[in-house]
């Protein structure tokens, strides 16, 4: 596993992703990470300034921290505002893993449950597509009854649904530039 062969090598470590998923065995790593809280509040305040008065929240079919800081974050700006937000998270039984024929009956069931319109945030591109998918199935209109929104702004993912998904754009760039600088400085043993 690569991970065991950095951590076993005792060269300077910079991860650009999560610590939860890496620092019981990266322990001496530094991370670069997105900005979790930003990234859902923007997703409320685009909703809110669009007039929307019921929300909803995916989660990732994981529960990655990033993603259950995105949902807090959303929700709570959110609440902040006077609204309340649906959340669709993993399954509370592990029976079935990601099974994603399992998983889109039960997101169906609860997407039809949603009042009409909601704006809907997923924790990222992949997640808003299968929404999406889901939506069409059910024969939500998007987004008349069912507003979607991604993160990350995979141009392939957004680009090439019908209709086409809209998505929060992190910036990588200066995340790129962070992680740079930061490995440069622990080269340097700075």
């Amino acid at each position: 596993e690569s991970v065991h062969t950095v951590a076993t090598a005792g060269i300077p470590t910079l991860v650009m992703d999560s610590p939860a998923l890496y620092a019981a065995r990266l322990p001496n790593a530094s991370y670069v990470t997105c900005d979790s809280n930003a990234i859902g509040e923007a997703g409320a305040d685009l909703y809110l300034k669009q007039g929307f008065k019921h929300f909803a929240y995916v989660t990732d079919t994981n529960a990655w921290d990033w993603s259950i800081q995105r949902q807090h974050a959303f929700a709570g700006r959110l609440a902040r505002a006077g609204f309340t937000c649906e959340v669709y998270g993993p399954r509370p039984s592990a029976r079935g893993g990601n099974d994603w024929a399992l998983d889109q009956k039960r997101l169906l069931k609860w997407l039809l449950s949603l009042p009409k319109p909601t704006a809907l945030l997923a924790a990222r591109d992949g997640r808003a597509r299968q929404v999406l998918e889901t939506c069409v199935l059910a024969g939500l209109n998007v987004p008349g009854d069912v507003a979607i929104l991604g993160i990350d702004n995979e141009d392939i993912l957004c680009e090439n649904t019908a209709p086409t998904l809209s998505s929060i754009q992190p910036d990588f760039e200066a995340g790129g530039y962070q992680a740079a600088h930061i490995l440069e400085q622990l080269m340097r043993g700075t």
